[in-house]
């Protein structure tokens, strides 16, 4: 079967399980929850609050979403390190007030505390949130396309709680294998980062990397379809059973096309960029084999 006849046989598949109903999304690893979460109540963050603290875990490459004050830190047996900057967020209080026709009424005044996250911290035991990892077995044929195309393309790495490629440094990270359901959920997750890195203006200069994007917008959201497209193609060529992976990729392209109005035709136009990407990413493998003939 040609490559083309692949590509097209993983889309038609993708457009009848969308046309089918919905279908909902899973997180494919357990390194832990993504929402910034109090470390004294296990609740999520809200708000302003969540947007800082998810941005800030981010940009620092912290490998939790959990955050405490340094008192809350140090009562579950931690010590934040000398130097750690701690962040801000704001909690509105409330009390008791009375208005002007003498009723008694709630009103609320906001106050600001400072906060780390826990891995600004040692810790003499776990590291709250801990997730135990798992051995999975590495699928040959997987590896090697990653391996080939990574050798010479963007920079890779492992850890954290976050998959994500970025543009501006040319670099990939995803969480460690251990942290997967699956060796298949894992190389699904990083060929969907991989297919992102092939749009740099010094691959295949694809709108959606090159240009800079709202989080949502149009032309992310199709971007977004391009790269689960390719890392669909690319499980396919790799062998990787599609029940461990296509129904999860289905569910991840149902909730871009809410975005882009729903119309599956759409993904047939993300397919066809799809297939450059991926035919970018096995050239690599191919010049590989050559060089080893």
């Amino acid at each position: 079967m040609s490559k083309t006849t692949s590509y097209e046989k993983i889309t038609n598949q993708i457009v009848a399980m969308l046309e089918g109903g919905t279908i909902p999304w899973r997180k494919p690893w357990n390194a832990g929850g993504s929402l910034a979460t109090s470390l004294s109540s296990g609740k999520h963050y809200r708000g302003i609050n969540q947007m800082i603290l998810g941005l800030i875990a981010l940009i620092e490459d912290y490998d939790s979403s959990i955050w405490g004050t340094y008192a809350q830190i140090e009562k579950h047996g931690g010590q934040v390190r000398k130097g750690e900057k701690s962040t801000a967020v704001t909690l509105w209080k409330p009390f008791d007030a009375v208005d002007k026709d003498g009723k008694e009424i709630k009103r609320f005044f906001m106050t600001t505390f400072n906060v780390f996250n826990v891995s600004q911290a040692d810790w003499a035991g776990e590291k709250p949130g801990h997730v135990e990892a798992v051995e999975h077995d590495a699928i040959a044929e997987a590896e090697a396309i990653a391996n080939a195309y990574l050798a010479s393309g963007p920079t890779f790495s492992t850890g954290g709680d976050r998959a994500y490629y970025r543009p501006s440094t040319d670099a990939i990270k995803v969480p460690e294998m251990g942290y997967f359901k699956s060796a298949e959920t894992y190389y699904s997750t990083l060929f969907h980062e991989m297919i992102h890195s092939t749009g740099h203006d010094s691959r295949l200069a694809r709108d959606g990397v090159t240009e800079g994007h709202v989080f949502g917008d149009a032309d992310y959201s199709r971007e977004e379809l391009v790269a689960e497209m390719g890392a669909a193609f690319l499980c396919a060529g790799a062998g990787i059973n599609p029940d461990e992976t296509l129904t999860n990729s289905v569910a991840y392209v149902q909730n871009w096309l809410k975005v882009l109005k729903g119309d599956p035709k759409i993904v047939v136009e993300a397919a066809g960029k799809a297939q450059k990407a991926c035919d970018h990413v096995l050239e690599a493998m191919a010049m590989e084999e050559e060089n080893v003939a």
